[in-house]
């Protein structure tokens, strides 16, 4: 029985593993004396270089993936927020075309209020989740 793997684990393997490459046949001892080497370089086709393509790697697949627990309400919230950006995005085309960016999602958006969080860093004060929401919106 083989073990199910994620998609994301899917694509890193074949990213990260190169595609071996065939390996010549070992020549023997007696195929090497009965066949003898060519002196002078023969005359080849013209290879078209194939343009390399680049193995990105999706953006999803460079975070590190946390679990949280949301309230309801904070899910529901972010799951409008994100479907208004998106199709703020695609009717006015805002300053990029939709194309240039990724999607925007609830996981975008926490991030995007971690980082907030994290520049705020300095101002935060308490020990319960009440407390340190506090002193993040009530500066004095």
């Amino acid at each position: 029985m083989t073990k199910r793997r994620s998609l994301s684990d899917v694509v890193n393997q074949e990213l990260t593993d190169p595609t071996p490459a065939a390996e010549p046949e070992a020549t023997t001892a007696e195929q090497s004396e009965a066949e003898p080497e060519p002196t002078a370089k023969q005359p080849t086709a013209k290879k078209s270089k194939p343009k390399p393509q680049a193995k990105t790697t999706p953006h999803y697949l460079t975070l590190v993936r946390k679990e949280t627990r949301l309230k309801e309400e904070q899910f529901d919230e972010l799951s409008k927020l994100s479907r208004q950006l998106n199709r703020q995005r695609k009717s006015t085309g805002g300053k990029r075309s939709h194309a240039e960016g990724n999607r925007i999602t609830e996981n975008t958006l926490i991030r995007v209020a971690i980082d907030l969080l994290l520049s705020q860093s300095d101002k935060l004060e308490g020990i319960t989740e009440e407390e340190l929401r506090e002193s993040l919106l009530f500066t004095p």
